[in-house]
Order: C-alpha cells, then sequence, then structure tokens
C-alpha cells in the first residue's frame, strides 16, 4: 500500500481542482473519492463527515475513532474523516501517509489550498475507511484424467513366428573373438568459464529507489 500512497501523492501534490465531479473539485472529498478511483473502488457520496455512515462496507472497512484507546489507529492508505467540527460544519478528510495514537500524517486538500501534506491530531475525528483491494480471480486447473487409456496390441505372438533350430542338422554359429580396438587420446580443449553478464543496474536498484523515495518523505515530515 506504501507504492500506491507514493505514487498517488507525486502524481497530485499541489495540482489544482482534483476531484471526480464538478462539486468536488478542489475539495478534501474530490481528493480522495479520487484516491477511491486510484484503487478502482466505487465512489462514495456525501459531504466529508457523511462518508463513514455511507461507505459500501464491501469496499472499505469501517472504523469509528475510540478517543480512549491509544493503541487504535488508521494503516497507511486509509481515508481519514473528521466529523462536523471540521470544514464550517462540512467534515474533512484525507488519505493516511502514516499514523500514531496521538497524531496522524494526512495527504489533503481544502480549496483554495491544494493537496499538501499536514499533521493532525484526532480532535473531532469520527474514524476512518481501511481499502479493502479486489483480488482478481485466479484460473481454475482443470484435473487430468489419471487413468491412461487401455490399448490393445495386435502385434503377432513373437514365440509363434520364431523358428525352433534343428538339433540334428543345424550347427551353432561360429562366435569370432572381439577384436581389440586401440584407443587414441582425444585432445582435451581447455575450458573457459563463461563470461558473467551484471545484473542490470536499473532492475537492482529499482525498489530501492522507490523505498528511498517514501524514506525521504518520511524524513522530511519528522517521522
Amino acid at each position: 500500500m506504501e507504492d500506491k500512497v507514493l505514487a498517488f501523492i507525486l502524481q497530485y501534490l499541489g495540482v489544482a481542482k482534483v476531484g471526480d465531479t464538478p462539486a468536488n473539485k478542489g475539495q478534501c472529498v474530490g481528493l480522495v473519492e479520487m484516491w477511491s478511483d486510484f484503487l478502482q473502488l466505487p465512489h462514495t457520496w456525501g459531504n466529508a463527515k457523511d462518508l463513514l455512515a455511507n461507505a459500501d462496507p464491501k469496499s472499505f472497512e469501517i472504523v469509528n475513532n475510540d478517543p480512549n484507546d491509544l493503541n487504535q489507529f488508521p494503516p497507511t492508505g486509509a481515508i481519514f474523516v473528521y466529523g462536523d467540527g471540521w470544514g464550517n460544519g462540512l467534515g474533512h478528510t484525507g488519505v493516511i501517509l502514516t499514523a500514531d495514537g496521538s497524531s496522524i500524517i494526512l495527504f489533503e486538500a481544502n480549496d483554495p489550498n491544494l493537496p499538501a501534506i499536514a499533521r493532525h491530531d484526532y480532535t473531532g475525528a469520527l474514524g476512518w475507511l481501511i481499502p479493502i483491494i479486489p483480488v482478481p480471480p485466479t484460473a481454475t486447473a482443470t484435473t487430468a484424467d489419471p487413468t491412461p487409456p487401455v490399448t490393445t496390441s495386435t502385434q503377432p505372438d513373437v514365440t509363434s513366428v520364431i523358428p525352433t533350430p534343428n538339433p540334428v542338422t543345424e550347427t551353432p554359429p561360429t562366435i569370432t573373438p572381439p577384436v581389440e580396438k586401440t584407443s587414441t587420446p582425444i585432445p582435451q580443449v581447455p575450458q573457459t568459464e563463461p563470461a558473467t553478464i551484471p545484473p542490470s543496474n536499473q532492475a537492482i536498484q529499482e525498489p530501492v529507489i522507490r523505498l528511498n523515495w517514501f524514506q525521504r518523505l518520511m524524513r522530511f515530515l519528522h517521522l
């Protein structure tokens, strides 16, 4: 999920009018609905404070905030929801980067402010939505018939076509001793080790680069 959140931030950080409807473009709800679109999850209608009540439970795990439980906090990628104490009574929302029991780091928008990263506490928090990522269907393997087909041989009986030697008139064959062969030594060709091709630096460093971007982002936020 961290990779998806990072890709989403790099795509929309500082971009104006982010949203998927004319009404939510530039708003906090517009940014989180684009996050749902990014994850191929259904749209959740309503103002920010309504998202927890209106979310599809088949697409999101709905978690109500417990202010007395410091061990309860949202995971990366969750949609965080504030109540009517925020946004002039409409609430507020954003995408979680990281969190602990006392504060959260949120990717948020609030027109005219462009999408940005900010730290908040849990004051006025209603809860959060944890995306349930669809799992693609796997192909069903067909089971082969374990019993092979039985075939009937049409070959004639071998014993019926081999003639029986006549012990009176036939003489045993003469066995000629084998002639020794002289062996000529084969010259040994020196073997050289195959040249090793170093693996592509891009293939090795790609996950490291991705991880370093996330670490640098966290360091920038003093985490």
